[in-house]
């Protein structure tokens, strides 16, 4: 009256898969004694280890668990669970056979059950890719400056709040029509400088090989699951991206540290195979600024002297012949060519071409001094998304006008966003019997992950992917 059974978590699963068993035993008789329970495992499986609930013995010889227990009264059953990890060499079609036995004492013969069978099916999920593999997260600003119009302007602010570029006054006001002075715009500079070394977020590409059903989920250090960045969509086989840029799903920034991305894809046969890649969330790295400035007009005391002093070390400012820099005088459009042109590196270039005209209606009204700034900054420095990081209207410059802050802002986060040269690491795993090559070289390690460093040109496209 003693009956054994095993089950599988699932009946079919891909190479490389972890799957879960259960050994149930039902007593409809009288009471056992010294009961014996032993699960032999098939080739290319192995046991996941600690995961056998209660605990057992396991021979890794005979790759053989055996479970005992002293008593199972009439009337009672019980149950045992472990964990496998299927070979990556596995192939589709394959099958794996697990049967449980049972023996106790007085037993004439050893019980067995009916197989539990899982079939390899083939990985709609083949592979996944982050980058960068690290990303400053912005902190939380609470509540929005209120006085911000216009949806393009609003997410700039915002993102620029959260990164500590830009902060707004006592009453959540940003005063965005209001004109940035030179000091202000000083310090959105070295602030937006000081992150030039890290993007703000992440993206994360995905290749299908079959239709799918497809969730990605961000996870912290200790399993939890703080943002669900994809929710049951069904997908063609193609490559897709999506990016996080550090929020979670309750709407606050995650704190720094390391997180894990996973992609589920469960494909219409019921194939589950998960993929996943781990980001590190950096601090933003800002410092407190305590240098003093050469201007003959500023004081220690100012609050804007750490960052002009910071400013003019690294040759981001210079003031005026008469030794002030004026820093509540409000900022030019040349002025502001200027600055960005330094920041970029690319000051060298304006030498060279100091005498060569605009094509700009008011190319007359360019002071002498700024005429090689505006040309470099308009002609020959780097684009955010096909956009100058200054812009400019029915070809005309005004080199004298003043920017606003929310011009000012702009301008920032297109700096931030420029299209340069980098150094980028990408993180990621492919699926078994798959070989990903990423900007022509193949990547994975025998357990299927990988980090690779790649070098990204400025307008090309950022990486190309190809899937075996």
């Amino acid at each position: 009256a003693l009956s054994i059974a095993i089950v599988a978590d699932t009946p079919t699963a891909v190479a490389g898969a972890q799957v879960w068993l259960k050994v149930r035993l039902k007593n409809d008789g009288a009471d056992v004694r010294g009961l014996v329970v032993t699960v032999s495992l098939p080739e290319r499986v192995e046991l996941v280890s600690d995961s056998p609930k209660p605990e057992c013995d396991y021979d890794p010889a005979l790759r053989k668990l055996t479970w005992r227990l002293k008593e199972l009264k009439g009337g009672e059953s019980c149950e045992f669970a472990f964990s496998v990890l299927l070979s990556r060499d596995l192939a589709p079609k394959e099958r794996l056979g697990f049967i449980a036995t049972a023996e106790y004492e007085g037993a004439l013969v050893k019980l067995a059950s009916e197989p539990a069978t899982i079939e390899v099916v083939s990985a709609a999920l083949s592979a996944i890719f982050v980058f960068p593999s690290s990303f400053v997260v912005k902190r939380s600003i609470g509540l929005p400056l209120l006085d911000v119009k216009y949806e393009e302007y609003q997410k700039v602010v915002d993102r620029l709040q959260g990164l500590g570029v830009v902060h707004g006054y006592p009453e959540h006001t940003f005063r965005p029509n209001r004109y940035v002075t030179r000091a202000e715009a000083t310090k959105m500079l070295v602030l937006t400088t000081n992150l030039t070394e890290h993007m703000d977020s992440v993206r994360i590409g995905y290749v299908l090989s079959a239709e799918a059903t497809v969730n990605i989920y961000v996870l912290d250090s200790q399993g939890k699951r703080v943002a669900h960045l994809l929710k049951d969509k069904r997908c063609k086989p193609m490559q897709y991206y999506v990016s996080w840029d550090g929020k979670a799903d309750d709407g606050a920034w995650v704190e720094p540290g390391e997180y894990e991305i996973q992609v589920v894809a469960v494909s219409e046969g019921g194939g589950q195979i998960t993929l996943s890649a781990n980001v590190r969330a950096l601090p933003l790295p800002h410092r407190k600024l305590a240098g003093i400035p050469t201007f003959v007009d500023i004081s220690p005391k100012d609050w804007f002297a750490g960052y002009v002093a910071e400013a003019q070390a690294r040759r981001l400012v210079y003031g005026y012949p008469d030794g002030s820099f004026k820093p509540k005088h409000n900022l030019t459009r040349a002025e502001a060519a200027a600055m960005i042109v330094r920041a970029l590196g690319i000051e060298e270039r304006v030498k060279e071409v100091k005498d060569t005209p605009t094509p700009f209606e008011d190319d007359e009204e360019i002071p002498k001094w700024a005429r090689g700034y505006i040309v470099v900054a308009t002609t020959e420095a780097p684009k955010a998304s096909g956009k100058p990081i200054i812009g400019y209207v029915e070809r005309r410059f005004k080199p004298r006008h003043f920017l606003s802050r929310a011009e000012a802002a702009m301008i920032m986060a297109r700096f931030l966003d420029r299209d340069v040269e980098r150094k980028v690491v990408v993180v990621g795993a492919v699926a078994p019997g798959v070989k990903l090559n990423i900007n022509g070289k193949v990547v994975g390690d025998e357990k299927g992950t990988f980090a690779e460093e790649l070098e990204l040109k400025p307008g090309v496209n950022i990486i190309t992917v190809m899937v075996q």
